[in-house]
């Protein structure tokens, strides 16, 4: 676990965000938190003033010491990144952090010493956005398992001056598989559907609330596990009632209030595709002079430069035998211009999970499933 004076990573972001995402219940919806507060804490190092403020207040981080904050939430980064480059029993991991400047301009000493230390993250220069573009979704093929093969292009790079480039795979077996089963109703936003299920039975960890219960599903490696939220009413009323309390949830709190029941969980299997531009998701939290002319990034020198956006993309697949996940994301800076009884707990409506590290305290994966 994190030492006393170790604050867990900044996870301001990955609930509301996920909320300012679904607005259309009808749609599915996967994101990466770790991956997005990866690159906007290496945003909130390079940025000063306003920008800096902003950055912060949506990620949740607290305090008027600046340099306090950081060396709190810096090391648990640091551990967490070391996490995912090393392989355990079941599980399969991976990630990245790159910077890619163009020739001309450059990062200050302390940046880049900083983002090595804690991100393991090298700069890296290009001369066109043609050239970054293809070694940018290189590296995230790699590092992704095939997973995500284009994050950018060379169009939406056009102007390109820096790019914050994160990768994440994860991929871990269930401690217990599922078994399946015959095809059950699940309510969507359009009426009932049939979709395939499956089912485990065992002793899980499970907690309920006023308009929602929730169960932990462990992995094999024990160092994550994926927390399923669900609305107690089978409508999209309730579904609509929870997902207007994402802001206010907290998953470690979750966690925290279980208790082990025996219980049987019949869910569907799913796989989530998604692809997102984020800049007016992230205006809409706070983060609005990062995506102006007036942007200040003081740690990179040789040209004024501002965030035109950011690029977003998940895969995410849930089955009997576990889970496999990757994410990519990229900063573009360009130039400015009953006890006794089981728990059913029957994922046949609408629902959100959550792949959770419990050792460092931070949301891996989000996703709403609106239609499996």
């Amino acid at each position: 676990m994190t030492s006393p004076a170790q604050a867990d990573i900044p996870d301001g972001l990955g609930l509301r965000l996920l909320a300012q995402l679904t607005p259309d219940l009808s749609q599915n919806q996967a994101i990466s938190p770790f991956v997005l507060s990866s690159l906007l804490t290496q945003m909130w190092l390079a940025a000063a003033g306003q920008t800096r403020k902003e950055i912060a207040k949506a990620l949740g981080l607290k305090g008027s010491n600046e340099t306090a904050i950081a060396y709190k939430f810096l090391p648990s980064y640091r551990d967490a990144i070391e996490g995912f480059s090393t392989q355990t029993d079941g599980a399969e991991t991976g990630v990245m952090n790159q910077i890619y400047v163009r020739k001309g301009v450059s990062a200050s000493s302390s940046f880049a010493q900083l983002v090595r230390i804690i991100y393991n993250c090298t700069i890296r220069q290009f001369a066109s956005s043609s050239q970054a573009a293809a070694e940018i979704n290189a590296e995230v093929a790699r590092v992704t398992w095939g997973r995500i093969q284009q994050l950018v292009d060379s169009t939406s790079l056009e102007g390109l001056s820096v790019a914050l480039v994160s990768a994440l795979y994860f991929k871990d077996q269930w401690q217990w598989a599922f078994e399946r089963r015959p095809e059950l109703n699940f309510v969507t936003a359009s009426g009932l559907k049939k979709v395939a299920m499956m089912e485990m039975r065992k002793g899980l960890r499970y907690t309920r609330f006023d308009t929602f219960d929730a169960v932990e599903l462990p992995y094999k490696d024990n160092r994550h596990c994926m927390l399923l939220l669900r609305p107690l009413g089978k409508n999209m009323t309730a579904v609509s009632e929870l997902r207007s309390k994402l802001d206010s949830l907290q998953p470690r709190e979750i966690l925290e209030s279980m208790s082990t029941r025996d219980t049987i969980v019949t869910m569907p299997p799913l796989k989530l595709e998604t692809t997102y531009s984020l800049r007016g998701a992230l205006s809409r939290l706070g983060i609005r002079k990062l995506f102006t002319a007036g942007a200040e990034l003081p740690r990179f020198s040789g040209v004024a430069i501002t965030a035109s956006d950011l690029y977003h993309k998940v895969f995410l697949e849930v089955n009997e035998k576990g889970t496999e996940a990757a994410a990519a994301g990229a900063v573009i800076l360009a130039r400015s211009a009953g006890q006794d009884q089981p728990v059913l707990f029957y994922l046949d409506r609408p629902f959100f999970a959550i792949v959770f590290n419990k050792r460092y305290n931070f949301n891996v994966f989000s996703a709403y499933v609106a239609s499996p």
